[in-house]
């Protein structure tokens, strides 16, 4: 993925003089050398999906899916995208949130790294991408996200709804917990549309809204599928 990665910091130079007034942050984290993948106990969460867009627009062509992330205040999760041995992809992980114009990603020499591990200090709505670099990559390709939230009493669900919120390019929802005392503003809840699973830890049910959210659906995440349009 060493094309990956000049092209991301490419885009962090770009970004920071031209997002400027948009409080744009964008973090890239070297680390010297790979770090060990827990195994699938003892607290780590290991989900299969699969990827479901193509990602053809710059000459490292990759196949994504994306995965909502309402974290509690304060917690520290680690994400690690595996994948089967004779897959013959190599997985990378970005942390965004869209509505603030910031992205983080952990680097090893030269590549983009399979794993993220971050601690949230504000709350919000981000967004976890999964890629996978290919010779041939295709929507469908299989991958498992193991998930360990460190020093948190928060319950991450084992069946992650996939939610489908659905619009074009330049359509945006507000997604964030359901219930309690609303904290920071929209731009902290704001993802573009798109299919996504949720990880909600501690959330049983969250609150969605087609910008310029003229009406609320709440929606419960102990069921397997939801779409959102209006």
């Amino acid at each position: 993925m060493r094309t990956f990665a000049l092209i991301f910091i490419a885009f962090i130079l770009t970004a920071t003089r031209t997002a400027t007034a948009q409080r744009g942050h964008s973090e890239v984290r070297e680390v010297a050398r790979p770090i060990p993948i827990p195994p699938c106990s003892g607290g780590t969460l290991c989900l299969m999906d699969s990827t479901r867009v193509v990602d053809d627009e710059c000459c490292d062509i990759s196949a994504y899916s994306e995965w909502l992330l309402l974290p509690p205040l304060g917690d520290s999760i680690e994400l690690y995208a595996v994948t089967p041995q004779d897959l013959g992809a190599t997985p990378f992980v970005t942390l965004r949130q869209p509505g603030r114009h910031r992205s983080w990603q952990e680097h090893l020499p030269g590549l983009s790294a399979p794993f993220l591990r971050q601690r949230f200090r504000e709350l919000g709505s981000y967004v976890v991408r999964i890629d996978l670099s290919a010779v041939e990559p295709s929507a469908g390709m299989p991958y498992e996200l193991r998930v360990r939230t460190i020093g948190s009493k928060s319950v991450l669900k084992s069946a992650p709804i996939r939610l489908h919120l659905v619009g074009g390019q330049n359509v945006s929802f507000i997604v964030r917990p359901h219930g309690g005392a609303v904290v920071g503003e929209q731009s902290d809840y704001t993802v573009p549309a798109g299919v996504y699973r949720v990880l909600a830890p501690g959330t049983d049910s969250v609150d969605v809204c087609r910008k310029p959210c003229r009406r609320t659906t709440v929606v419960s995440l102990a069921q397997s599928a939801a779409r959102i349009a209006r």
